[in-house]
């Protein structure tokens, strides 16, 4: 499998099933970001999900991120609160399915993981 690696500090999401394996590749890398749609308002959630509902013919993976504080303004019916508390669906062009040999190969390389960019990562994986 030649996975594309993209440079250090691109946006990447990486859902990691620490059981797949090379027959059942259940974890799922996210690369090539295209966009975030965001929400911080319940009012505009509608909005939101009709974007990407426009993105998602054109080939494009949506991974959602939502800060447990909107799901209780939601639900609550705090709606205005916004700021930091939103929903959040990253948009990319390619999603991979790697077995746990894979991706702990794709957290080695030194071109992605990393803390923060400062030091390497030094994982279980890490060699």
């Amino acid at each position: 499998m030649t996975m594309k690696i993209e440079e250090r500090g691109a946006v990447y999401a990486l859902l990691d099933d620490c059981d797949a394996i090379t027959e059942r590749r259940s974890s799922r890398l996210y690369t090539d970001f295209v966009c975030e749609h965001v929400c911080v308002d319940g009012h505009t959630l509608a909005e939101v999900c009709a974007s990407v509902q426009r993105d998602l013919p054109s080939g494009l993976h949506a991974v959602v991120v939502a800060d447990y504080e909107f799901g209780w303004n939601l639900q609550l019916g705090s709606v205005e609160r916004g700021g930091d508390h939103a929903l959040r669906v990253l948009m990319f062009r390619s999603c991979a399915f790697l077995s746990r040999e894979e991706v702990s190969a794709w957290l080695v390389d030194d071109a992605i993981a990393g803390v923060g960019g400062i030091e390497p990562s030094k994982g279980a994986w890490a060699k």
